[in-house]
């Protein structure tokens, strides 16, 4: 997971700081394992941070990638707050459904926990992240000047989840 995330995020997050955020029992890691189910989002076998499969399809073929992990995203839940701490895809499997399959599987395992409201904080230098994120829903709430190396802001998104067993259309942001 680590040497997906620095090349899809670089410089990327350690193994030992992955590892540490997964042995939080708020945090939910959920990955699209290229040896698994047919484009199934799963929770590693490790830690708390263990649950049951859960799954939307990802489309009909996922490519192969080194590591065999697609892409993976950690989400945090704390009382009815819910927070993407990271979400990385590997290039090849980009733009085949991945991402929003594991959008789809934070949203709805944040919902499971008790979550009503989903955050996340992105460059505002990534525009293909922003059309992404807005077009499942999420609004700017707020920004964060000079927040990444590069001195590029971070804008803060948010989209309501509805509670518990109620998924809200992507307009529905309270």
């Amino acid at each position: 997971m680590a040497i997906l995330h620095a090349a899809a995020l670089p410089p990327g997050w350690s193994a030992a700081s992955l590892a540490a955020l997964m042995g939080n029992e708020t945090v939910q890691a959920l990955l699209v394992d290229v040896d698994g189910p047919a484009g199934s989002v799963a929770a590693p076998a490790v830690g708390p941070a263990v649950g049951p499969a859960i799954g939307p399809a990802i489309g009909p073929a996922i490519a192969p990638v080194a590591g065999r992990v697609a892409g993976f995203v950690l989400v945090q839940t704390a009382a009815d707050e819910a927070e993407i701490l990271t979400i990385a895809v590997a290039a090849p499997a980009r733009r085949c459904g991945t991402g929003r399959a594991l959008l789809d599987a934070a949203m709805s395992a944040a919902r499971a926990r008790g979550g009503v409201t989903l955050h996340l904080e992105v460059a505002s230098s990534n525009e293909g992240a922003r059309k992404f994120y807005a077009s499942a829903g999420f609004a700017e709430i707020g920004r964060r000047s000079r927040y990444y190396p590069d001195g590029a802001d971070a804008l803060l998104l948010s989209r309501a989840l509805g509670p518990r067993g109620l998924a809200l259309d992507p307009g529905g942001l309270a």
